[in-house]
């Protein structure tokens, strides 16, 4: 191959590609601009935390009256209940600490008992976290009251 054909070669080439002067290559400052490259969207991650006021703005009206066959005492404050419902929905096989209206019952439960300038009466507990993240599906971002109710109002 002679001179002459590699130097055809490389004009057919420069014209195929916009022709060889200034290609970044060989050092020319014309050369063509790099291409953009947008790294992909971050995944979407949990909802943040509500504020101690939106969770308030959520209580119910009313104090939810337990379902009949959770065996509430009368006289259980707000949290021997929640300790009652997380400990037994968490540690045992009764589907009675699972079932939906149980469910309903300790969210509105906790809903009840949160004071958005001090939190939940005794704070969180951890069979809480534990009912939330194990039974609930829900995972709470922190071990404070605003993280759990948070998360199981999320769902």
């Amino acid at each position: 191959m002679g001179i002459e054909t590699i130097i055809a070669a490389v004009a057919a080439a420069g014209s195929l590609f916009g022709g060889l002067r200034g290609a970044g290559v060989f050092g020319g400052n014309n050369s063509p601009a790099a291409p953009t490259i947008t790294p992909p969207a971050a995944p979407p991650g949990p909802a943040a935390d509500l504020s101690p006021d939106a969770i308030a703005a959520k209580r119910p009206a009313a104090a939810p009256a337990p379902p009949s066959w959770l065996g509430i005492d009368p006289n259980m404050t707000p949290l021997q209940q929640r300790a009652k419902i997380a400990t037994l929905g968490t540690n045992s096989n009764d589907s009675r600490y699972t079932d939906s209206a149980t469910r309903d019952y300790y969210k509105n439960l906790l809903l009840t008992s949160y004071n958005p300038q001090s939190g939940l009466p005794g704070g969180v507990l951890p069979q809480e976290s534990q009912y939330a993240s194990n039974v609930l599906g829900a995972q709470p971002r922190q071990q404070t009251a605003e993280s759990l109710i948070s998360a199981i109002l999320r769902g």
